[in-house]
């Protein structure tokens, strides 16, 4: 395994690669709370065959934390502008994206020529989504209930004068209600962090959005997976033109840790690599 960097506005960002660097490429995309190193195993029993790509987000594994709140098109553009330095445009490229990863790629394919005109869209061959997180899904009536009530403590902040009315935002947020109505990942982020998932989870793709999407994809879901449900995966496989869906039995939303074997076997069917 080797390691490098690139800067990029101010932020460093962190990739390991294995195997042959002369082998066709395969980019990995790590999960939100994640890094590279989840896919290390994976990249391991791929490396005789493929030129395996891992990066760490910023914010994330090896990279440098943020200095400002970014949205998922930072970091979709930020992600391009290092395929764009690895070079990759004469080499098509295979990729898999897990849960925040997804996100990524699929702003990139529903957004083809928005950072035009070196879009990375086109170094693509074989796209592979596990996990795929920005798929919207009804909320579930727990979810909707915290949210009202998050709306009614708010509530009393829009008909104060603006002094007081952040004075009172301040020290709600602050309150013991407040920090219990957060999820324990949320809490546990930095304040620019927190800023970032906000903004990273509330973008999300309908099915018609997905429908535009035109591209062979595999989807490798765990049928246990409850950070990301099976359910996501099929309206990705019905939405998207040229999607399919293989669902691995007694996995969770990290289906290539949790079955890696059956994870690794359906891979290396669909990238046609010996057994």
């Amino acid at each position: 395994m080797t390691t490098h960097s690139f800067d990029w506005n101010g932020q460093t960002l962190v990739w390991a690669e294995f195997g042959d660097p002369k082998a066709k490429p395969m980019v990995f995309l790590h999960g939100w709370g994640s890094s590279s190193a989840a896919f290390g195993p994976l990249a391991q029993m791929l490396q005789d065959h493929r030129r395996c790509i891992l990066l760490d987000f910023p914010g994330f594994g090896a990279s440098s934390s943020l200095q400002t709140a970014w949205t998922l098109q930072t970091y979709a553009e930020a992600t391009q502008a290092w395929l764009n330095h690895l070079d990759l445009a004469n080499n098509l490229t295979d990729i898999l994206v897990h849960s925040f990863g997804a996100r990524v790629l699929l702003w990139w394919l529903t957004h083809p020529s928005a950072t035009s005109p070196s879009s990375c869209v086109g170094y693509f061959d074989k796209i592979m989504i596990t996990g795929g997180a920005g798929v919207s899904l009804p909320k579930p009536l727990s979810v909707r209930a915290k949210l009202a009530l998050v709306n009614v403590l708010k509530a009393p902040s829009k008909l104060l004068p603006s002094p007081l009315s952040e004075s009172y935002l301040s020290a709600l947020r602050n309150s013991n209600l407040w920090r219990s109505l957060g999820s324990s990942d949320y809490k546990e982020l930095s304040p620019i962090m927190k800023q970032t998932f906000s903004a990273v989870v509330n973008s999300t793709f309908d099915a018609n959005t997905l429908k535009g999407i035109d591209r062979e994809i595999l989807l490798i879901w765990g049928d246990k997976d409850t950070a990301t449900p099976l359910r996501a995966g099929k309206i990705m496989e019905t939405s998207i033109k040229g999607a399919g869906l293989s669902v691995i039995e007694n996995a969770g939303h990290y289906a290539f840790l949790d079955k890696p074997k059956t994870f690794t076997a359906i891979v290396r069917s669909y990238l046609n690599l010996p057994a």
